[in-house]
């Protein structure tokens, strides 16, 4: 789990850190699989059912549309039917400075 990956090592907990904080830089929640920080949200989120009302009612809160965003799919779109799968990136459109990172299986016999 990579929330607690990074609560375990000092050097991504000091970089969760924001300059006006001098609290715990992070919280751990949902059975250690969301990491919350004033600067950085490691986010799991279910997008089987309905990616759309999902990304817009669990994600959409936590961001700011007019700062600059990274999407990462990590293992996800390869379990998904295409037109979800296209659903899911089209989302991400709303954000004006919006990279993506897809990373795949693939070479599997």
């Amino acid at each position: 789990m990579k929330a607690q990956r990074i609560s375990r090592s000092t050097t991504l907990q000091s970089s969760l850190r924001s300059t006006t904080s001098q609290d715990k830089p992070y919280t751990i929640s949902k059975g250690g699989t969301q990491l919350t920080s004033d600067i950085y949200t490691l986010l799991p989120l279910d997008l089987k059912s309905n990616p759309a009302t999902t990304l817009t009612e669990e994600l959409l809160p936590l961001l700011d549309p007019l700062l600059p965003t990274l999407f990462l799919a990590e293992c996800v779109l390869c379990y998904l039917k295409p037109e979800v799968g296209e659903e899911i990136i089209t989302w991400f459109d709303r954000f004006g400075d919006c990279a993506g990172v897809i990373y795949e299986m693939c070479g599997l016999e």
